[in-house]
């Protein structure tokens, strides 16, 4: 049977080069709050390989599937379920209070111009 995961060349491409600065700023028993978690190859491959920190992956109603099916294909226990999240939801600000970092990529050039403002002004602090 073949994997239907949906798979992205450019988070497999740049998660190699993301890892060590990660790793640099994050520490251990760190909250990670991702926004756009995509496919979730960033979610899987960062806690793969900082065991010691603890992913949370977000998405959109209808792509939380892809996330957790290759969240559960990797049996992590530094993996939470993925949220729905979008970005210009009122819960947003007070979700981001439980986290000590908030980490995105490849997400930023597909949110409206609106979404993209909002999300660095809740996360300013």
């Amino acid at each position: 049977m073949l994997d239907k995961t949906p798979f992205c060349a450019p988070t497999d491409r740049n998660k190699d080069f993301i890892l060590p600065i990660l790793k640099e700023h994050l520490r251990a028993n760190d909250q990670v709050l991702e926004i756009g978690s995509g496919t979730g190859q960033h979610a899987v491959f960062f806690a793969e390989n900082m065991p010691e920190i603890v992913w949370q992956p977000t998405e959109l109603m209808g792509k939380v599937s892809w996330v957790e099916d290759r969240r559960s294909q990797a049996s992590l226990k530094n993996i939470k379920e993925t949220l729905v999240l979008g970005v210009s939801e009122n819960s947003f600000q007070s979700l981001s209070l439980k986290y000590n970092a908030i980490f995105t990529a490849n997400t930023l050039h597909i949110m409206s111009w609106r979404e993209n403002l909002w999300l660095f002004e809740q996360t300013a602090s």
